[in-house]
């Protein structure tokens, strides 16, 4: 199967950062693969150049001097003419809320009171997290609003969704309860994270790909023995068959953990 590449030759993206050395990073990554890159040391400097380039993404960082991230998204979301852009926050106040505490239900919780007091009331976040414990293949993980993980289980072949029963995106509400599940891992296993533009990636004819074709291409990926890279390769590769390599209208995230099987 040939995998088809969505081409953003030349897509214009402004990198936010009030730290010099980090705008130097993301530029130096991103700039080979034909990106063009407009930096901004601050919030201020920031609506400025989005409302003179109109950007196709921006790159904005927290917690900066002056405005920070959360008011530069709340400014760029009040203007009819940039509120479309897509922005994807920086790891800043996820950061701060782990130095309090490392358990991921009061984390979400820190995070979900935090986003609700500080953004508008129309701006939610959705945030899937887990711990692994490679002694005991213990998976800890929680959920705010992202598609359930698929967890393919080697011993039985099968592919089944990891369904929490609280999974509000972070922001909807300050009294949202986050909760942890645990899940055993075995040899072989693999869990799959996506974004929802994954299973909503439409063809042609306004099919969607949808949770029977990921989980399809999940199960066939792992019975041939495919590594992790492979797989997540494999994924994508069936996303790009399906809509016939239209252009994507939504992020397609995927991260696969692999298990090491037993030698």
């Amino acid at each position: 199967m040939e995998k088809t590449q969505i081409d953003l030759q030349g897509a214009r993206i402004l990198v936010v950062d009030d730290t010099a050395a980090n705008l130097d990073v993301l530029c130096e990554l991103l700039e080979p693969e034909g990106y063009k890159i407009s930096m901004a040391p601050s919030g201020e400097v920031a609506l400025r150049i989005a409302g003179r380039v109109m950007p196709d993404l921006i790159l904005l960082d927290v917690m900066m001097p002056g405005i920070d991230g959360f008011e530069v998204c709340r400014r760029l979301k009040r203007d009819g003419a940039m509120r479309e852009i897509p922005v994807v926050l920086f790891n800043g106040m996820l950061e701060t809320q782990m130095e309090h505490t490392r358990a991921p239900a009061q984390l979400f919780d820190r995070l979900n009171r935090s986003i609700h007091r500080i953004m508008d009331s129309r701006t939610f976040v959705c945030f899937a997290m887990a711990q692994v414990d490679p002694e005991t293949r213990c998976m800890r993980l929680t959920n705010a609003g992202c598609p359930y993980p698929f967890h393919y289980r080697a011993a039985g072949g099968e592919v089944v969704e990891l369904q929490m029963a609280e999974a509000y995106p972070l922001g909807v509400k300050p009294d949202s309860d986050y909760r942890s599940q645990d899940v055993q891992l075995a040899p072989g296993d693999r869990v799959v994270f996506f974004s929802d533009g994954i299973v909503e990636a439409e063809n042609a004819r306004g099919e969607v790909f949808g949770f029977e074709r990921a989980a399809e291409a999940i199960r066939s990926g792992c019975a041939q023995g495919l590594p992790a890279q492979d797989l997540l390769e494999r994924i994508v590769a069936a996303v790009d068959a399906f809509t016939g390599g239209a252009t994507a209208t939504d992020d397609r995230t995927c991260v696969v953990l692999g298990v090491k099987a037993r030698d």
